[in-house]
């Protein structure tokens, strides 16, 4: 196996380097139900029963925002006096940047809806995709795994949030990537839902989606259902 060796991550100076946001294209913004009730659920049940499962039967709109609420859902923020935003979610990040953004893929009769989710508003913000290039992007990860029913979550990932704050962040973008994957699929097991994560990248094919020019890749996915 040929290795590349990556430089350690070095914090910069505040303001050093602006972040660069991609506007995605948005053409419809749903609200979801806020999910305050308390679950009775204990975190080393949860490690101990965590399994991937692979069936994956459709999962109700209101079940997929319980999930995001306690895996996505923006807790607090604060903006400094540099005007760099620093978030703090369920999921840790290198220096609160969170470079990822979820996008979400849900069936609707014989095509699917794209959606990214707003961890600020908890709302799924519907996007204008070109459907064949949605369908491709799906088949791609149907080949790896057959999706049935099952909702495909995506990461995609904005660098130059990360970037803004590290020299060197490479790493850093691929271990936020990780954690959120796992901390998804702890919540997953508290819900009783199937999760499975995917080994592919999703590129060239979920960039293509929205003519990003590098703005934004994909950075790893996976289904869940119920």
């Amino acid at each position: 196996m040929v290795r590349t060796k990556r430089n350690s991550p070095i914090p910069r100076q505040a303001a050093a380097v602006r972040a660069t946001e991609f506007q995605y294209p948005t053409v419809k913004i749903s609200y979801l139900p806020i999910d305050v009730q308390k679950r009775n659920c204990n975190i080393f049940t949860i490690t101990k029963n965590r399994r991937t499962r692979r069936r994956f039967k459709a999962l109700p709109l209101e079940t997929l925002g319980t999930f995001l609420w306690y895996s996505w859902k923006t807790g607090t923020r604060r903006i400094d006096q540099n005007g760099r935003s620093f978030e703090f979610r369920p999921a840790p990040s290198a220096g609160a940047c969170h470079p990822h953004d979820l996008i979400i893929f849900r069936k609707e009769g014989k095509h699917f809806s794209v959606s990214l989710y707003n961890p600020l508003s908890h709302a799924l913000m519907r996007l204008n995709c070109i459907p064949s290039k949605t369908l491709k992007f799906v088949s791609k990860i149907n080949q790896v795994l057959p999706i049935q029913q099952g909702t495909i979550l995506w990461l995609g990932c904005q660098s130059s949030r990360t970037e803004s704050a590290y020299r060197f962040s490479e790493s850093l973008l691929w271990r936020d990537a990780g954690v959120l994957l796992g901390v998804m699929a702890l919540v997953a097991e508290g819900l009783g839902l199937a999760f499975c994560p995917l080994g592919i990248t999703g590129e060239p094919h979920l960039s293509g989606l929205f003519k990003s020019k590098g703005h934004v890749e994909g950075f790893g996915g996976a289904i869940l259902g119920v």
